[in-house]
């Protein structure tokens, strides 16, 4: 006899008679005893064809936010607002964005924006915004970054009755895939009537930055196979099925010369 019976915990998900006879069954067991009982057991989860429960599947990681700068070259003002109006709209369309003045970018710092809107304004004979000339001349430079992963689109604004209508958005368009920028939305150049020409490009352009921002979906993996359920086994004569023999009877009476016995086992 063990010297210390096994009990059934409290938490079991069992009704408090079935513990009390579990306990009592178990109550002075053997090792080989209890070692039965586990295997019939596990016998009888097989030949149910009760399956292994699924493995969780591990949680998604979350999916990072993506940024966008919105840089823009101003003289009086118009891209500066249209900057913060894309900014309004990119946030909600779940982007971290923010707007960024020409005259307060590094030109080494070009390099490390993914994504990118250039809003900027034509003056006089096709010159850039004063606050934007330094920033303009060093970017059509050799000394300008490479761009190979930069997505970009420009929104150029001006004033048709002038020869060089938006020769500044043409320039940065121009010179953003030139330096290896992939372009997801094609330039828009606007007259000074420029609300619809505006809302056309911003919402082209985010729809498209948004959908380029996606991470690419894996592949499904395939459902674990459900676990198969014990073959049944089967009996032979090579193979016979060993039963427990209840009662051995001889019919014969006595002095026969004959030997008829009657056996009844346990199936």
């Amino acid at each position: 006899m063990s010297t210390t019976d096994p009990v059934v915990p409290q938490t079991a998900p069992l009704a408090p008679e079935q513990v009390a006879s579990l306990n009592s069954l178990l109550k002075g067991l053997q090792a080989d005893q209890l070692l039965w009982i586990e295997g019939f057991i596990s016998g009888l989860r097989a030949g149910s064809g009760s399956a292994t429960p699924a493995t969780v599947a591990p949680a998604a990681a979350p999916v990072a936010t993506p940024e966008l700068t919105v840089l823009y070259g101003t003289e009086s003002g118009n891209s500066e607002s249209l900057a913060d109006l894309t900014v309004k709209a990119a946030k909600s369309a779940g982007f971290k964005s923010k707007a960024v003045n020409m005259a307060d970018l590094k030109l080494g710092k070009l390099k490390d924006i993914q994504n990118l809107l250039v809003i900027v304004s034509t003056w006089g004979e096709g010159d850039p915004p004063e606050t934007a000339a330094d920033f303009y001349e060093a970017f059509m430079s050799d000394k300008a970054p490479k761009l190979a992963d930069t997505r970009f689109s420009v929104m150029g604004l001006g004033d048709t009755s002038y020869e060089d209508f938006c020769k500044m958005g043409k320039d940065f368009d121009a010179r953003l895939e030139a330096l290896g920028g992939k372009r997801i939305a094609d330039r828009v150049d606007a007259d000074v009537d420029y609300d619809d020409d505006f809302a056309k490009w911003h919402k082209a352009a985010l729809k498209a930055l948004k959908a380029a921002a996606q991470p690419a979906a894996a592949p499904a993996s395939a459902p674990a196979p459900a676990a198969q359920p014990a073959a049944p086994i089967k009996y032979s004569r090579k193979n016979p099925f060993p039963a427990e023999l209840n009662e051995r009877v001889m019919l014969n009476g006595e002095g026969s010369a004959k030997e008829t016995i009657h056996l009844e086992f346990s199936l």
